[in-house]
């Protein structure tokens, strides 16, 4: 999203993001504030994420959404392994497409893109993502690159200039009728470069993000085949809940489970961006103050235990907890932050209607498996 490539993002550290000093493999960050992210922020908020269709649909409890999407999650949970990743993101995919891109039709999907961006979602298509683009010189990562990261976002774009886009003939439609090239002037660039801004923040974000919530958050809870990610540090402090006190607690408030699950395992570990200006931060016992320009990274794993913002129970599992201290889209869940993820409330609704179609058949009653 970042036409200058201004913005680096590494596997939870800035060891390797020295501002500027390479371009980034995805510029999915951005310099927030800038002319650019201003105007890329409103068109995506206003015509995409916020198109009236979608909308209308996530209101009143995501009624109509959850109408829309229960045929894809019926297949989903009809496939042999639902939850297995794979399943998993091909479901989250096809549900981005039919909410936010408004294709009614699955089988209007080519099979070939799906599987390309099942890949892209695989663990070695999002190691591509947040490792910097010189390390594609080296040919694992130039391989890792090729085969799991550009079919899909080549396919991807290339759909959507195609059959959702207002210069498409009619018959060639769709999807929506978006305005690419009006979009594109507004933040300056070419209608192509645009789009695959879209598509690079939809791959990285929605189905990278939305599928790591249903398939690492929440479902080995409902399972009964959760691991504590730092088992040393966590098993003594916060016994694991049960299986069936995991799928009683679910029952009682959906929300709440969900935003526990996601403080406990966020769907993404870090968030970064440049600073606007010169800020100080505490360091070690001390202070530092970084510079205006600064590539910064936060860890939001660690923020979501910090103990002085969660209580000495902050590593149990306990829905309920204030919802505007969660921050797994970059800024309190509900809220209004410069860098709130626009697509918090399409992620979480999405996320809600396959955990509930989960629970709601066969493999949430009879499924038995060893903790």
């Amino acid at each position: 999203m970042d036409p200058q490539r201004r913005r680096g993002l590494t596997l939870g550290s800035s060891i390797l993001a020295t501002p500027r000093s390479f371009d980034p493999c995805m510029p999915t960050f951005f310099d927030t504030g800038s002319k650019y992210h201003t105007a890329w922020r409103r068109c995506f908020d206003d015509e995409i994420a916020g198109r009236d269709a979608l909308s209308t649909a996530l209101i009143n409890n995501a009624a109509l959404f959850r109408s829309q999407a229960q045929p894809f999650v019926d297949a989903w949970l009809a496939t042999a392994e639902p939850h297995a990743q794979p399943a998993v993101a091909a479901c989250v995919f096809k549900l981005i497409m039919r909410s936010l891109f408004g294709v009614t039709n699955p089988d209007d999907v080519p099979e070939g893109l799906v599987a390309a961006v099942v890949a892209f979602s695989s663990t070695l298509g999002t190691l591509g993502t947040v490792v910097p683009s010189w390390s594609h010189d080296f040919p694992l990562c130039g391989v890792t690159q090729t085969k799991y990261q550009e079919p899909a976002r080549h396919q991807l774009a290339a759909f959507l200039l195609a059959h959702c886009s207002a210069d498409a003939p009619r018959d060639d439609l769709k999807g929506a009728p978006f305005s690419w090239a009006r979009m594109a002037a507004e933040c300056d660039v070419g209608a192509p470069q645009f789009v695959q801004s879209v598509v690079d923040a939809i791959l990285f974000a929605g189905v990278i993000g939305t599928t790591t919530l249903v398939h690492l958050s929440a479902l080995p809870r409902l399972r009964g085949v959760n691991k504590p990610r730092w088992p040393t540090r966590v098993a003594a402090q916060a016994p694991q809940p049960s299986r069936d006190a995991y799928q009683a607690m679910y029952r009682a408030d959906s929300t709440a489970w969900i935003l526990e699950a996601v403080r406990l395992q966020p769907p993404v570990q870090s968030t970064g961006k440049l600073l606007p200006t010169d800020e100080r931060c505490p360091f070690m016992r001390g202070d530092v103050t970084l510079p205006r320009g600064s590539s910064v990274v936060a860890c939001l794993y660690y923020a979501s235990v910090d103990k002085a913002a969660w209580g000495d129970d902050a590593d149990a599992f306990k829905p309920g907890r204030p919802k505007e201290r969660h921050l797994n889209w970059n800024g309190p869940f509900g809220g209004d932050a410069p860098r709130k993820c626009p697509g918090e409330q399409l992620s979480f609704e999405l996320g809600r209607v396959m955990l509930d179609g989960w629970m709601g058949s066969k493999h949430a009653e009879v499924e038995s498996v060893a903790a």
